[in-house]
């Protein structure tokens, strides 16, 4: 090519191009706006294209030969079509997604540089078979898992001694590691493990390709040539002088190469040298005023109004390159050591590539995000190369605009937050968040400030007698969890940790529900017939609900009021062949032997006391027919409540745990340095284990988490409690034992005492 006979015929660094820039590299394809937009209007998460990617990917680690990757890909649920040359020969694949109407096509090049055909059959043809050992040999082998985490532990090894093509293929390596480790991982571990391949991606990409560094250089030639040509007019030899300027000191962060290197060659052919470079540089004194700038600032002009200066100048100042505050180097990584002061307080600086990577997740440019976030663009570039750390405010509104947790930027986990994380979570400055608590009628005589939320996040002493009761303390706690718009519990742990050697807080008791006379009311207004559907009505709601609990407590997925809510109150079809539904045989057995939908359900409607939804089901037999569901409205379940003298399940005080929760730590606690299998089975690590979150939004209570043993580098993960866990048990294991007697603590209550 054309491009590279320059490159090699001038020196130029060679730049790979075609399949040679593919090659060992996984340069994703960004979706395009319109399919963003189309995810975006469908509701999903992820475009057509990242879909597809992530599940030829998956599918890639798990294959061996071609074969078997196209059956994997369309065992997942993919369309799939393969391209044949007339000698027939594979020449390519295509792939889509399941779709009722026209599906959109994706070659393998369109979702990666190293999905496109060659590159899958030479990475295909590469695996060797691994030749079949003796049986006495196959006891002693090593299992897998293990040999995977030793590879995965050389790594930083690879990555400071080896060369680029070996770092870039160990990295390929342990990215389909992560591919092929969801299919295997227990399901608590999958999301995670989805996205840390996902992030890995990216960072390879981002690796591969980003540009070598190269010293700033001259733009105009001609201011060179004329200086030169002075020095060559003063007797010396323009190369030799050449020569010594460039050797000096580095040009890399040079404001002007092109000055310096004017100053440079003015100064060697004039005996005037630069200082070595392992000494700081002296400002020298001028002899006499210097003469006038030439008011071109480029071309010839200004190197002779150079060239004439005296020959004692102000050399220019160097400042040596070092770290930014907080900032640690190590070839190529960057890793955040501590926190940077600012006039606004302290503000942590963002996890390396972190807001590039979710910026970049978001389709958003700098200048995007800076005028979504209300700075300047500088201030978010600053941020991504880890120069300057992200302000209070700044930080809550990235978190809005980017829609992300706390943990995507930073280094901090769900379940490890402190005071002074939840305020920079709501984008709050001290300032603010004391004028909003002393709007609390709460807040009364404590004459809240600033430097007192400062002190109370820094767990310094609060002045003022009445900070010194654990009561006061919970209404605090209360009141901060209402400006920051979270629940109480996550106040009370975030407190635990930022002051632990404190009282534990006491927050106000709940005030207890009062029987509405207003519901009362409307009970009596009702006929005995509609009496009699609202209670069958409200049983079943009942029995849906706790159903719905029981369920989410084993495990399985989240779903919607409206989905389980509305029930179905009757089929419009002989009963001999359809049957009766639960209402109707609840009404049966309450004396109505005729439970239809008329009005009586009419007039439970026109009330506000149920919703009714009118559609048509498909029964075998029958085709299409009629069907009458309600759901239950808060109006009505009041109502219910109120005449049956029904009471909510007491619910436990505020910032304990739930009978089943409290099981949970009871059982990490008392397995003590062994801990728990990994497999810890339910929804219970959603709501305790540090970095999960029971709806995706609010932080766990992090009282266990899932580790390696101590003193261990390898084998499975277990469960352990954390500090914050033995702090809670050792503050309410007294008032768990009186809540929950049927729970067994003996074994633990003294080492908690």
């Amino acid at each position: 090519m054309a491009a590279t006979a320059v490159e090699e015929g001038f020196g130029l660094t060679r730049v790979p191009r075609g399949p040679e820039a593919a090659a060992g590299t996984s340069a994703v394809k960004r979706s395009t706006r319109a399919e963003q937009e189309k995810a975006k209007r469908l509701g999903d998460g992820k475009t057509a294209r990242e879909r597809l990617r992530h599940t030829v990917r998956t599918g890639l680690s798990h294959a061996k030969d071609l074969d078997e990757f196209f059956n994997l890909l369309a065992d997942a649920g993919l369309q799939v079509e393969t391209r044949m040359l007339p000698s027939g020969d594979l020449q390519g694949y295509k792939v889509a997604l399941p779709d009722d109407g026209t599906p959109v096509w994706f070659s393998g090049s369109s979702l990666a540089t190293d999905l496109y055909l060659p590159q899958i059959r030479q990475r295909l043809t590469a695996t060797e078979a691994q030749p079949t050992a003796a049986p006495s040999a196959r006891r002693h082998r090593p299992s897998a898992w293990h040999v995977a985490t030793a590879a995965a532990e050389r790594n930083p090894h690879h990555l400071d001694h080896a060369d680029d093509g070996a770092v870039q293929a160990h990295l390929t390596v342990f990215g389909e590691v992560l591919y092929a480790l969801p299919a295997r991982a227990p399901a608590l571990l999958q999301a995670e493990l989805h996205r840390a391949a996902l992030a890995f991606e990216q960072a390879v990409h981002i690796r591969a390709h980003r540009p070598p560094a190269r010293p700033r250089t001259a733009r105009r030639p001609e201011v060179h040539a004329a200086t030169l040509a002075a020095a060559e007019a003063a007797g010396h030899n323009p190369a030799t002088v050449l020569q010594q300027a460039a050797q000096y000191r580095t040009l890399d962060d040079a404001k002007s190469a092109s000055e310096v290197l004017v100053w440079r060659i003015h100064a060697s052919a004039t005996g005037t040298h630069p200082a070595p470079a392992h000494k700081p540089h002296k400002l020298a004194t001028r002899t006499s005023s210097p003469p006038r700038r030439s008011v071109s600032d480029t071309g010839h002009k200004r190197a002779i109004a150079i060239a004439r200066r005296p020959s004692t100048v102000r050399v220019p100042r160097r400042r040596p390159f070092c770290p930014p505050l907080g900032l640690t180097l190590r070839r190529g990584v960057v890793a955040t050591t501590r926190r940077l002061r600012f006039a606004g307080g302290m503000a942590q600086s963002l996890t390396p590539q972190a807001l590039e990577q979710q910026r970049g997740f978001r389709g958003m440019s700098v200048q995007e995000l800076a005028e979504a976030t209300g700075v300047s663009p500088g201030s978010v570039r600053r941020w991504e190369a880890g120069t300057q750390a992200v302000s209070d405010r700044a930080f809550g509104r990235l978190l809005k605009v980017l829609h992300c947790d706390a943990q995507d930027l930073t280094a901090g986990e769900r379940g490890t937050e402190t005071l002074q994380d939840l305020r920079r979570r709501a984008g709050m400055s001290a300032a603010e968040v004391a004028a909003l608590l002393r709007r609390k009628r709460a807040s009364q005589g404590l004459h809240i400030s600033a430097e007192k939320v400062r002190d109370l996040e820094r767990g310094r002493p609060v002045s003022g007698r009445d900070w010194l009761s654990p009561e006061t303390q919970g209404w605090v706690a209360r009141m901060l969890a209402q400006v920051y718009g979270i629940p109480d519990r996550v106040v009370i742990d975030a407190w635990r940790r930022t002051r632990p050697n404190d009282i534990a807080p006491t927050l106000p008791a709940r005030r207890p529900r009062n029987t509405s006379e207003a519901a009362l009311t409307i009970w009596r207004e009702l006929n005995d017939r509609q009496r009699s559907y609202l209670t069958c009505i409200f049983h079943q709601d009942q029995e849906a609900e706790e159903e719905q609990r029981q369920n989410r407590y084993a495990g399985e997925a989240h779903r919607p009021a409206a989905a389980w809510r509305r029930l179905t109150l009757a089929l419009s079809a002989p009963a001999d062949l359809v049957g009766f539904t639960r209402i109707q045989e609840r009404l049966r057995k309450a004396g109505i032997h005729d439970p239809g939908t008329g009005s009586s359900v009419s007039a439970l409607d026109r009330r506000g006391l149920i919703t009714v939804y009118r559609d048509r089901l498909y029964v075998d037999g029958l085709g299409d027919i009629p069907r009458t569901r309600v759901e239950m409205t808060r109006r009505g379940r009041a109502v219910a409540r109120a005449a049956l003298g029904v009471t909510p399940a007491p619910a436990p005080p505020a910032a304990l745990l739930s009978p089943w929760l409290w099981k949970i730590v009871v059982r990490v606690a008392r397995a003590g340095a062994q801990g728990v299998d990994g497999s810890l089975a339910g929804r219970g690590p959603h709501y305790l284990a540090v970095g999960q979150s029971p709806d995706g939004r609010t932080p766990s209570r992090g009282f266990i988490v899932l580790r390696l043993p101590d003193e261990a580098d390898h084998g499975p993960y277990r469960w352990f409690l954390t500090d914050s866990g033995r702090r809670h048990i050792a503050d309410h294991i007294d008032t768990y034992r009186s809540l929950y007697p049927s729970v067994e603590v003996g074994s633990i209550a003294a080492e908690f005492a």
